[in-house]
């Protein structure tokens, strides 16, 4: 075989060999743009078809309805003691804390003025009683008139009764309990100078009571739920710190009427507290069932738009396009709210609807249950 003969073979293996690559690379790229293609095709389609959303279907929720609601538990009765009579501080026999009964002496005052008021105002009257007595027996012998002896009797009587309203005054000196319970707030020390309350602006009180074995638990009802709430129904109360504390009451009072300026209604439940669980005066939240009335709709809270001071929602039409309707909504439990106007049972609403999207924009909806 000659050098010529060998050139001529290697030459063309050679070209065969490009030719075979140049054929493998334009099948490889003939490949890949096919596959370029098909993705851009798929990404134009997800284009077209618009962003995946998150929605939810309109409807009743269930057949009760859990609402909780804030109150506060506040003493049963409670009242700040004033002096009605003025005088300086003698003694006050009680302190912050005190558990006090019925009727029980809490402070008394020191008055010289009222004192020795009492004392001429007895004088007189006795010396007048005694006047008309004598001209009593007088009138009998006819030596006087029964004018004298009328005019007589009435200083008396009149004496007399000025003295019983003195008395009055003196126990007016005598700070006493209107009811058991205990003492909240002492305002005042002995040496005091303390104002007859009624006669004075600024008179100072000397404690405050308290009686704290029985609470009311106070709460507003929203206009929405006020007639579905009825005296006897059963609600759960516990301190707003304590989750662990939970109390069975019953409804037991409402207001004649819902308040004008927050069309809300307050309610009253009584809550035994002899055990002290409860701190009068402390924040509660108060637990109810209410029944669901018939083609009652809600939506979750996630799927409210608010512009302004109007609500709407955002619904898939079968077209999987977006519709922003406009609606009108009742009360919300923080996780889902009533639907009074505006959608229909079965809608799909979306949740946290993205800013961008707009009526009429084409939407991939994802059902999420709720």
């Amino acid at each position: 075989m000659t050098a010529d003969t060998s050139f001529s073979r290697f030459r063309l293996g050679g070209v065969a060999l490009l030719a075979a690559a140049a054929a493998a690379i334009g099948v490889l790229w003939a490949f890949q743009r096919a596959g370029v293609a098909r993705e851009a095709a798929h990404l134009r389609a997800n284009e077209e078809a618009g962003p995946r959303v998150r929605v939810a279907r309109v409807g009743g929720g269930g057949d009760t309805g859990a609402l909780e609601l804030n109150g506060d538990a506040l003493p049963w009765e409670s009242t700040t003691l004033y002096a009605k009579a003025s005088g300086f501080l003698r003694e006050i026999r009680v302190d912050k804390g005190t558990r006090v009964a019925k009727g029980q002496v809490l402070a008394v005052i020191e008055s010289s003025e009222v004192n020795t008021d009492a004392r001429a105002l007895k004088a007189d009257a006795e010396n007048k009683r005694r006047y008309a007595e004598r001209l009593k027996k007088l009138s009998q012998d006819g030596v006087i008139s029964s004018r004298d002896l009328e005019d007589a009797e009435a200083a008396a009587r009149i004496a007399e009764e000025k003295l019983a309203s003195q008395k009055a005054l003196q126990g007016y000196l005598t700070v006493t309990a209107p009811f058991a319970g205990v003492i909240t707030q002492r305002f005042a020390d002995p040496g005091a100078l303390i104002q007859n309350a009624g006669s004075s602006t600024s008179a100072q009180p000397v404690v405050a009571l308290a009686h704290v074995e029985r609470l009311r638990v106070t709460f507003y009802l929203d206009q929405a739920v006020a007639a579905r709430v009825k005296p006897g129904q059963a609600v759960t109360v516990r301190p707003i710190d304590r989750p662990d504390l939970t109390r069975q009451v019953t409804v037991a009072r409402f207001s004649g009427a819902l308040d004008p300026r927050t069309r809300t209604r307050l309610a009253e439940a009584d809550l035994d507290n002899r055990d002290g669980a409860f701190v009068p005066g402390g924040a509660v939240i108060v637990g109810l069932a209410l029944p669901r009335e018939a083609n009652r709709l809600e939506i979750p809270s996630e799927a409210v738009l608010t512009r302004g001071d109007k609500t709407f929602a955002a619904v898939v039409g079968p077209d999987q396009r977006l519709v922003v309707r406009p609606v009108a909504l009742g009360e919300d439990n923080g996780s889902r709210v009533r639907v009074l106007q505006g959608l229909q049972a079965g809608d799909r609403v979306v949740l946290n609807p993205p800013v961008t999207l707009k009526d009429g924009d084409r939407v991939q909806p994802v059902d999420v249950k709720g």
